[in-house]
């Protein structure tokens, strides 16, 4: 679902394009809010705060009233909590999931840290550590990673055990998703500093079942993006489903039916 802006990049020409190549930086990714920014704030929202290994990380805790299951959820890259948790609010009721954690990334809203992929890598695991206590025993703990969010909660994967994972438009790679965007004859250029978010490799040992899921008018991270991250798990032996929701734009897809159906199973337990 998105919650926020567009996240990563809608067209080709949000990325530095020089020349025939187009490259993607750190910067594009990790940098600071203004104060202005940051400041910002929801009344209905009530934050809590944990120490990470970075810094102080700001997050809050929704409760359905209702159902099974722990989600934690990893926004993409313009997702602030002050700004973008009312999606998530209308969804979470009819969802079949008991209770949400999401949270800033480091420079974001309330959460502090040094703004650096290790740091946003360490506040994305310490929110599953909450959650991991939040979950009642033998109810499924799932993550769920939307665009830059989606590669993201692979390398929690790989240090914190779920039982289900949603890949919500997203790409394997920054790679991957820049060469599916950039026009016919562009050369790609990715900043080896990005080089750790590759998902494929990140879920190596995982053993969770994984939903792949996408709209048919998503233009950052469509069908042909989706079908190629599908694939690349399936020929890693995981236990991996795809789901092209129609009509669905960049962050549209779970206020479907197709898909909120898809997160009840999840819910529960089952792919």
């Amino acid at each position: 679902m998105r919650l926020g802006k567009y996240t990563y990049f809608t067209t080709v020409t949000s990325v530095a394009l020089t020349g025939c190549t187009a490259s993607i930086s750190p910067s594009q990714f990790f940098y600071r809010d203004p104060p202005e920014r940051a400041s910002t704030n929801t009344s209905d929202t009530d934050f809590e705060f944990a120490d990470f290994e970075c810094g102080k990380l700001s997050y809050t805790v929704l409760n359905s009233g209702n159902g099974t299951g722990t989600l934690v959820y990893y926004g993409g890259n313009q997702f602030r909590l002050s700004e973008d948790l009312s999606n998530l609010k209308k969804v979470l009721p009819f969802s079949g999931i008991r209770t949400a954690v999401a949270f800033d990334y480091p420079g974001r809203g309330l959460t502090t840290g040094d703004i650096t992929p290790e740091c946003f890598v360490s506040a994305s695991i310490e929110a599953a550590r909450i959650a991991q206590k939040l979950r009642m025993k033998s109810e499924p703990l799932i993550g769920h990673g939307f665009s830059f969010g989606g590669m993201m909660v692979p390398q929690v994967a790989s240090k914190i055990v779920f039982d289900n994972l949603i890949l919500e438009s997203t790409a394997a790679s920054p790679e991957d998703w820049l060469r599916a965007m950039a026009p016919p004859g562009i050369k790609v250029r990715v900043d080896p500093s990005l080089d750790k978010f590759r998902s494929i490799e990140a879920l190596e040992n995982s053993d969770a079942k994984i939903l792949v899921i996408t709209g048919t008018e998503d233009a950052s991270a469509g069908p042909k993006v989706a079908q190629k991250l599908s694939d690349a798990l399936e020929a890693k032996n995981k236990t991996v489903q795809l789901l092209i929701v129609p009509g669905a734009k960049h962050g549209e897809v779970f206020f479907k039916p197709s898909a909120i159906a898809k997160l009840r199973q999840l819910a529960v337990g089952k792919q």
